[in-house]
C-alpha cells in the first residue's frame, strides 16, 4: 500500500469513528482541531537559507 493509499484509509477510518462519537464529543474534537488551526496560523513562519534535501526515494514526511 503507498502512502496516499494508507491516508485515505486513515481518512476514512476516521470518518468512520466520528459517526460514532457523541455530539459533545464531535464538537471537542472540533474546537481541539480549531485551536490547532489557529496555532499553526500564528506561528512565525521560518526562513530556510538552503532549500531541505531528501534522501531519493523518500519524502519529506518519512520517518526517520
Amino acid at each position: 500500500m503507498n502512502s496516499d493509499q494508507a491516508d485515505i484509509q486513515r481518512i476514512r477510518d476516521e470518518i468512520r469513528a466520528s459517526r460514532r462519537m457523541s455530539d459533545l464529543d464531535r464538537l471537542q474534537w472540533l474546537e481541539e482541531i480549531c485551536v490547532f488551526t489557529n496555532m499553526f496560523r500564528q506561528a512565525p513562519e521560518v526562513a530556510r537559507s538552503e532549500p531541505a534535501t531528501v534522501a531519493p526515494g523518500r519524502s519529506t514526511t518519512d520517518s526517520a
